[in-house]
């Protein structure tokens, strides 16, 4: 099975003032549709140098059509996930977990 990765940059607030700005690889895993958010690098800084670990997030539809981005270890949505998830599916056709939250 093919692989789908695309690159994607992303702002993060730290604090109201301060925002980084990223970009990373993201790549499909198709097994339980998820994607591996890695290599997240600061646009501004030294190149090739990560700042966060890799990160696992999926996308689950809820009842009502609202779509969550929650990390697969914990199943909760963070300002990370949602950040990444919505630029994800801004860009991208969006693969969902077999999954349905109430709303």
């Amino acid at each position: 099975m093919k692989t789908k990765t695309f690159q994607i940059q992303f702002d993060y607030p730290v604090t109201r003032a301060i925002k980084l700005h990223l970009q990373s690889e993201v790549e499909l895993h198709h097994s339980e549709p998820y994607y591996i958010i890695r290599n997240i690098t600061n646009i501004n800084g030294q190149k090739n140098v990560s700042v966060l670990f890799d990160i696992r997030i999926k996308a689950i539809k809820g009842k009502f059509g609202k779509t969550r981005w929650v990390h697969i270890d914990s199943e909760q949505e963070s300002a990370l996930s949602k950040i990444i998830g919505d630029k994800i599916s801004a860009g991208h056709e969006v693969e969902f977990a077999d999954v349905f939250t109430d709303e």
